[in-house]
Parts: C-alpha cells; sequence; structure tokens
C-alpha cells in the first residue's frame, strides 16, 4: 500500500467519531450522513474497518467473560428470557471493567497491590526494605520464621537485610534466592528480568533445576521458564522508576508499552506493523501522553485516543 492510500490523521479521527456515535442510538439521517461520509473516500472505509477492528478486540473478552458467567450463575435465566433486554448493556459494562482493570481479581488475592500510576515503599517483617512499582501485586509470607514473597505481576525492588535464613522471591517463571543483597524484579507478560544492585543473587528456571548466580551490575531474563544469557547493564537506568523515570536502549515498543500501561488507566493498543520496532529513550512517567507522542515521532507513528478509556499507536 502507497503511502497516499492511508489514511490521513484527520480521516482516521473522524473514524473514531463515528464509531463511538455509531452505538445503536443513531438516527436514519445519522446513518445516512455516515454513509455518505464513508463513500467520500476509500481511506474512510479503510480508517474504519481498522477502529471497528480495534474494538473488536477489546469486545471478545468481555464477551467472552459474561458468556462463562451467564452459563455458571444464571440457569434460572433459562426459564425467564427478562435478562436478554440487559445483556447488551451488562456487556458493555464489563468491557469497560475489562479495559481499566483487567486485573481486579487478582488484586482481590493480593496482599499488597499498587494502582497505576502509584508506586510505594514498604517495610518487610524481617527488616528488608521493599519499593513496588506501579500496576503490581504480591504476596507475602513471613510466617514461622519464612521470608518468601510472590510475585503475582509488576516490579519491585528489594533491599534484604542479611539473615542466616534465605529469603526468597517466586515470580511465577523463576524463583530468585539470596541471604543479603539489594536487586529489582520485573515481571512482565513474556517472562521475568532480574537485576542486581549489589551482593549476590541466585536465579533459577521454572523447573527449579538449572540456576545462574548473579552479582552487582549483572541482570538475567526469564523467558517461558527457561534462564537467559547473564549480561551487564546499567543499573540506575532498570532503577530509574523509582524515581519517576523509565530508561529504555533499544527495547521492543510492545515491552516499552507494557510499562507504559502501569502508568495509566488508559488501555494502551498498538496497531500496525510497530510492535517489535526498537526504542530508546528516557520517559516520565507522570505523563504518559506525553511520552508516547515522543514515541510515536521516533517511530513515524501516531497516537489516537479513541476515548478515555483507549490510547491507539498507529
Amino acid at each position: 500500500m502507497k503511502p497516499g492510500d492511508r489514511p490521513t490523521k484527520a480521516q482516521c479521527a473522524a473514524a473514531d467519531l463515528w464509531l463511538i456515535r455509531r452505538d445503536g442510538t443513531t438516527t436514519e439521517a445519522d446513518e445516512a450522513s455516515f454513509r455518505q461520509w464513508l463513500n467520500e473516500d476509500h481511506r474512510h472505509q479503510l480508517a474504519y474497518r481498522e477502529a471497528a477492528a480495534i474494538w473488536q478486540q477489546l469486545e471478545e473478552p468481555a464477551i467472552r467473560l459474561a458468556a462463562r458467567d451467564h452459563r455458571l450463575g444464571n440457569i434460572a435465566a433459562r426459564r425467564q428470557m427478562r435478562w436478554w433486554p440487559a445483556l447488551p448493556a451488562a456487556i458493555a459494562a464489563a468491557c469497560v471493567i475489562w479495559v481499566i482493570n483487567p486485573s481486579m481479581l487478582e488484586n482481590w488475592q493480593a496482599d499488597i497491590v499498587t494502582a497505576r500510576g502509584q508506586v510505594m515503599a514498604r517495610d518487610l517483617p524481617d527488616g528488608s526494605r521493599l519499593n513496588i512499582g506501579a500496576d503490581t501485586a504480591l504476596d507475602l509470607d513471613f510466617k514461622d520464621g519464612r521470608r518468601r514473597v510472590v510475585l503475582r505481576r509488576g516490579q519491585a525492588f528489594f533491599d534484604v537485610k542479611p539473615d542466616q535464613t534465605a529469603f526468597t522471591v517466586d515470580s511465577g517463571a523463576g524463583e530468585i534466592r539470596v541471604l543479603g543483597t539489594a536487586f529489582n524484579i520485573d515481571r512482565t507478560a513474556d517472562g521475568v528480568e532480574v537485576t542486581v544492585q549489589r551482593g549476590l543473587v541466585s536465579v533459577a528456571g521454572e523447573d527449579r533445576d538449572a540456576t545462574v548466580k548473579l552479582s552487582a551490575n549483572q541482570h538475567v531474563r526469564v523467558s517461558g521458564g527457561k534462564l537467559g544469557t547473564v549480561e551487564t547493564g546499567d543499573i540506575d537506568a532498570r532503577l530509574a522508576w523509582i524515581s519517576g523515570r523509565l530508561v529504555f536502549d533499544r527495547v521492543p515498543l510492545h515491552r516499552v508499552v507494557e510499562a507504559l500501561q502501569r502508568q495509566t488507566s488508559s488501555r494502551i493498543v498498538i496497531r500496525g506493523r510497530f510492535s517489535d520496532l526498537l526504542v530508546s529513550g528516557t520517559f516520565p512517567t507522570a505523563n504518559v501522553d506525553e511520552s508516547l507522542t515522543a514515541i510515536a515521532g521516533m517511530i513515524e507513528g501516531n497516537v489516537a485516543h479513541l476515548t478515555p478509556w483507549v490510547t491507539v499507536i498507529y
């Protein structure tokens, strides 16, 4: 497709507005205006199809959730079909909840939860110190002499008080084990990265058989339960989130967006070929819109705010 065949920013914005307006309450005159706009330029049709495809991706999980809940909890409603008129509204509400907070159930189960955009410090029962990143959930187990943390999602920096009892962190994809050290764990959708500031840290994969030992300024990624290669990097860059900055050096856009997603309640969606493009730079966590605009400029893309709950990079 030639560059001139792509919709312009104005055409994409118009398509987004039409998608929002056509919610089932439009008049015949509105529909006539929509058809006229659609037929004015083939790029209008392309822009509208792409916008609709994004909304379909967002709605499908909510529809599956609503269908599952209906099967499990609404058997009696099979005899009385009076709930049907309310089903579209229920699906819409479920979609909004999923978009705004897809981790609600996990939050209910965790001991400590931070909201999007929130960073907190916490003293642990053994005297260790914990810095917890935005949109993070974890469990604590310090009973009967144990020192164990489960990182359900998100990021945390551990400053562990030395003790003969090992301090362990279960991150799902692997286990981190120390006696006294300072290290960072970042759990993302496709793996876990462990970075050591000082001391010695043992990292095991999912099967707990293979392990590596990390010393100061070293990091390793565990993906698919398997240990990656131990590398040396800039520890200050990896800990910049504590002071309100995110620093990336040739990181795929989808990972950058995942880090920024922790800072905002608006769902960030990547459309098109941009997901694996490499991004470098320093971005403030306090202004996600500004960061996304800067990133879009780097990759020659655009940013659109479909609603207060959905932002698209395309």
